[in-house]
Protein backbone atom coordinates (compact mmCIF):
# COMPACT_ATOMS: atom_id res chain seq x y z
CA UNK A 1 0.00 0.00 0.00
CA UNK A 2 3.01 2.24 0.80
CA UNK A 3 4.35 1.76 -2.34
CA UNK A 4 0.93 2.54 -4.31
CA UNK A 5 0.91 6.24 -2.23
CA UNK A 6 4.07 7.03 -3.24
CA UNK A 7 3.84 5.75 -7.24
CA UNK A 8 0.76 7.97 -6.89
CA UNK A 9 2.10 11.06 -4.82
CA UNK A 10 5.86 11.42 -5.59
CA UNK A 11 7.40 12.43 -8.20
CA UNK A 12 11.28 11.44 -6.88
CA UNK A 13 13.54 9.54 -4.62
CA UNK A 14 15.95 11.54 -2.48
CA UNK A 15 17.65 13.51 -4.59
CA UNK A 16 21.21 15.57 -3.46
CA UNK A 17 22.86 18.63 -5.11
CA UNK A 18 26.06 19.38 -4.30
CA UNK A 19 26.97 23.25 -3.06
CA UNK A 20 30.17 25.02 -4.49
CA UNK A 21 29.61 27.56 -2.22
CA UNK A 22 28.72 27.69 1.10
CA UNK A 23 25.56 27.26 2.84
CA UNK A 24 24.76 31.13 3.51
CA UNK A 25 25.93 32.28 -0.26
CA UNK A 26 23.54 29.03 -1.18
CA UNK A 27 20.41 30.41 0.40
CA UNK A 28 21.69 34.07 -0.83
CA UNK A 29 21.90 33.40 -4.48
CA UNK A 30 18.53 30.24 -3.74
CA UNK A 31 15.90 33.48 -2.17
CA UNK A 32 17.40 35.81 -4.92
CA UNK A 33 16.40 33.41 -7.76
CA UNK A 34 12.54 33.50 -6.12
CA UNK A 35 10.00 35.28 -7.53
CA UNK A 36 8.33 37.58 -5.29
CA UNK A 37 5.13 35.66 -4.23
CA UNK A 38 1.77 37.74 -3.93
CA UNK A 39 -0.73 37.01 -1.35
CA UNK A 40 -3.35 36.63 -4.71
CA UNK A 41 -1.05 34.51 -6.89
CA UNK A 42 -3.97 31.59 -6.75
CA UNK A 43 -6.91 33.62 -7.50
CA UNK A 44 -4.74 35.85 -10.27
CA UNK A 45 -1.43 35.56 -12.53
CA UNK A 46 0.72 38.16 -10.88
CA UNK A 47 3.33 36.23 -13.17
CA UNK A 48 3.86 37.03 -16.73
CA UNK A 49 6.66 34.09 -17.60
CA UNK A 50 7.05 30.65 -15.96
CA UNK A 51 8.83 31.33 -12.00
CA UNK A 52 10.14 29.76 -9.17
CA UNK A 53 8.53 30.59 -6.24
CA UNK A 54 8.43 29.25 -2.27
CA UNK A 55 10.38 29.71 0.87
CA UNK A 56 13.92 29.05 1.54
CA UNK A 57 14.95 29.14 5.50
CA UNK A 58 18.10 27.54 6.75
CA UNK A 59 15.97 24.08 7.91
CA UNK A 60 14.08 23.81 5.05
CA UNK A 61 13.61 24.72 1.07
CA UNK A 62 10.65 24.18 -0.58
CA UNK A 63 10.50 25.27 -4.31
CA UNK A 64 7.90 25.12 -6.60
CA UNK A 65 7.18 26.35 -10.49
CA UNK A 66 4.37 28.56 -10.97
CA UNK A 67 3.04 29.05 -14.76
CA UNK A 68 0.80 31.68 -15.75
CA UNK A 69 -2.78 31.03 -15.96
CA UNK A 70 -2.40 27.14 -14.93
CA UNK A 71 -3.00 26.27 -11.15
CA UNK A 72 -1.88 22.86 -10.85
CA UNK A 73 -2.27 21.35 -7.19
CA UNK A 74 -0.69 18.17 -8.38
CA UNK A 75 2.25 19.69 -9.25
CA UNK A 76 5.97 18.50 -8.07
CA UNK A 77 6.89 20.82 -5.10
CA UNK A 78 10.50 20.12 -4.11
CA UNK A 79 10.76 19.55 -0.42
CA UNK A 80 14.61 19.82 1.33
CA UNK A 81 17.36 21.08 3.83
CA UNK A 82 20.65 21.90 3.42
CA UNK A 83 22.86 19.15 5.30
CA UNK A 84 27.15 18.79 5.79
CA UNK A 85 27.94 15.65 4.06
CA UNK A 86 31.76 14.94 4.28
CA UNK A 87 32.31 18.41 4.69
CA UNK A 88 30.41 19.59 1.47
CA UNK A 89 27.28 21.84 1.82
CA UNK A 90 24.54 19.14 -0.20
CA UNK A 91 20.46 20.35 -0.89
CA UNK A 92 19.14 17.33 -0.11
CA UNK A 93 15.12 16.74 -0.75
CA UNK A 94 12.80 15.08 -2.49
CA UNK A 95 9.84 16.04 -5.35
CA UNK A 96 6.38 15.54 -4.07
CA UNK A 97 3.07 16.70 -4.10
CA UNK A 98 1.55 19.20 -1.60
CA UNK A 99 -0.01 18.19 1.24
CA UNK A 100 -3.29 19.61 0.36
CA UNK A 101 -3.13 17.06 -3.08
CA UNK A 102 -2.56 13.95 -1.00
CA UNK A 103 -5.43 15.14 1.71
CA UNK A 104 -8.02 15.70 -1.06
CA UNK A 105 -7.49 12.93 -2.97
CA UNK A 106 -6.96 10.55 -0.52
CA UNK A 107 -10.59 12.19 1.57
CA UNK A 108 -12.38 12.10 -1.75
CA UNK A 109 -11.70 8.13 -2.42
CA UNK A 110 -12.29 7.25 1.72
CA UNK A 111 -15.84 8.95 1.09
CA UNK A 112 -16.75 7.14 -2.10
CA UNK A 113 -15.68 3.27 -1.10
CA UNK A 114 -17.13 4.10 2.15
CA UNK A 115 -19.94 4.72 0.17
CA UNK A 116 -19.75 2.20 -2.50
CA UNK A 117 -19.51 0.14 0.96
CA UNK A 118 -22.72 1.06 2.04
CA UNK A 119 -24.57 0.30 -0.90
CA UNK A 120 -23.26 -2.91 -1.98
CA UNK A 121 -25.80 -4.55 0.46
CA UNK A 122 -28.52 -1.75 -0.47
CA UNK A 123 -28.08 -2.49 -4.50
CA UNK A 124 -28.22 -6.22 -4.58
CA UNK A 125 -30.77 -6.75 -2.09
CA UNK A 126 -33.34 -4.94 -4.76
CA UNK A 127 -33.95 -6.51 -7.72
CA UNK A 128 -34.23 -2.95 -9.45
CA UNK A 129 -31.91 -2.46 -12.46
CA UNK A 130 -31.14 0.85 -11.90
CA UNK A 131 -29.84 -0.35 -8.34
CA UNK A 132 -27.20 -2.24 -9.38
CA UNK A 133 -26.00 0.42 -12.10
CA UNK A 134 -25.52 2.92 -9.42
CA UNK A 135 -23.01 0.19 -8.50
CA UNK A 136 -21.36 0.58 -11.16
CA UNK A 137 -21.81 4.58 -11.21
CA UNK A 138 -20.03 5.17 -7.61
CA UNK A 139 -16.24 3.40 -8.41
CA UNK A 140 -16.26 5.71 -11.65
CA UNK A 141 -17.15 8.44 -10.05
CA UNK A 142 -14.59 7.82 -7.36
CA UNK A 143 -12.01 7.21 -10.14
CA UNK A 144 -12.20 10.95 -10.97
CA UNK A 145 -9.53 12.20 -8.34
CA UNK A 146 -7.59 9.72 -9.94
CA UNK A 147 -7.66 10.95 -13.31
CA UNK A 148 -7.15 14.35 -12.37
CA UNK A 149 -4.19 13.38 -10.20
CA UNK A 150 -2.58 11.80 -13.34
CA UNK A 151 -3.67 14.83 -15.39
CA UNK A 152 -1.82 17.17 -13.20
CA UNK A 153 1.33 14.99 -13.34
CA UNK A 154 1.42 15.00 -17.55
CA UNK A 155 0.54 19.27 -17.20
CA UNK A 156 3.72 19.06 -15.07
CA UNK A 157 6.02 16.79 -16.78
CA UNK A 158 8.64 19.18 -17.04
CA UNK A 159 8.39 20.70 -13.40
CA UNK A 160 10.91 18.75 -11.84
CA UNK A 161 13.43 18.95 -14.39
CA UNK A 162 13.24 22.41 -14.66
CA UNK A 163 13.13 23.16 -10.99
CA UNK A 164 16.08 21.12 -10.71
CA UNK A 165 17.93 22.83 -13.37
CA UNK A 166 17.64 26.52 -11.60
CA UNK A 167 18.92 24.35 -8.21
CA UNK A 168 21.75 23.15 -10.05
CA UNK A 169 22.43 26.60 -11.78
CA UNK A 170 21.76 28.36 -8.45
CA UNK A 171 24.30 26.38 -6.62
CA UNK A 172 26.96 25.89 -9.08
Amino acid sequence: MKNLYKRLFDYSENIQFECVVSMEEALKRLAEKLQKQSVFIFLTSTVSHPSLMGQITKNSVKLHRVVPFLGNIYKPIFYGRFNNKNGKIVLEGMFTMSPIAKISTLLFLTIFVAIEIIMLPVGFAQADPSAILLLFAIPIIAFLPVCFLFLGRRLARNDMEWISNHIKSTLA
